[in-house]
């Protein structure tokens, strides 16, 4: 599936003029990947496992949920539903298989993968915007729709990050910076921040909802992360 997925994402290149005469057989391509990917997130959620697994087993389901996170990261340029459905896979069988996955998971370099894309996604939804000047007159029309769809995307990108967060927190190591900059990026882009953006109320509201209120349980969260810690002492201090 997942070298499907990776020849899907390069069609385009691949082909260049002629992919409008390939575009059929693609999307038939894609359909099988997507029912395969489907049918084997069914099978994985009829997984049971009892208290006597082995090291291997252990191995098994770790292997299985980095395959999920790879495939998650080719398919963002193919398919925004199956995107979504990954993550809450990776992040279901990651909170149900804890007591196994705690000391094996690598999850500091998923959740290092969602503040890098939480922070561009970011970014870029100010882009779909209309311009604003500080008297709230708008200057420019911008792209509601698109907008829309990139805020709820953060918005469960956000989710995810704090469901991770909240049940690995005692066993993170790396990805404490990474959560430190994106709160820090998310909070300086709006008010009261003097590099704020101008924008309008509801544009606002809508941000706030979908992210900046995870703000708060994202640093509870992470209260008791040594390394969060140290990145917040630094820029207090201002080193």
């Amino acid at each position: 599936m997942k070298h499907k997925f990776v020849f899907l994402q390069g069609s385009s290149e691949l082909y260049g003029e002629l992919l409008v005469h390939v575009s059929e057989p693609l999307s038939a391509l894609f359909r099988k990947a997507h029912s395969l990917q489907m049918a084997f997130l069914n099978l994985l959620d009829k997984l049971t496992v009892d208290g006597s697994v082995t090291d291997k087993d252990i191995d098994n389901v770790c292997c299985v949920c980095y395959g999920l996170f790879e495939v998650c990261q080719i398919v963002t340029s193919l398919d925004v539903k199956l995107v979504v459905t990954l993550w809450k896979a990776i992040s279901k069988h990651a909170v149900q298989k804890k007591d196994l996955l705690k000391h094996h998971l690598d999850v500091d370099k998923m959740i290092q993968y969602l503040c890098s894309e939480i922070s561009n996604g970011y970014t870029y939804l100010f882009q779909l915007l209309p311009h604003v000047d500080e008297e709230g007159m708008v200057l420019s029309q911008g792209d509601e729709k698109g907008f829309q769809k990139s805020v709820k995307i953060l918005g469960f990108q956000m989710k995810i990050t704090v469901t991770l967060v909240r049940e690995y927190s005692d066993y993170l190591s790396d990805c404490g910076s990474d959560v430190y900059k994106v709160l820090i990026h998310l909070q300086r882009m709006m008010p009261p921040s003097i590099h704020r953006h101008q924008t309008e109320d509801h544009h606002s509201d809508e941000i706030r909802r979908q992210l900046l209120n995870a703000t708060e349980p994202l640093v509870s969260c992470f209260l008791i992360n040594t390394k969060f810690l140290q990145c917040l002492v630094s820029y207090s201090t201002g080193k």
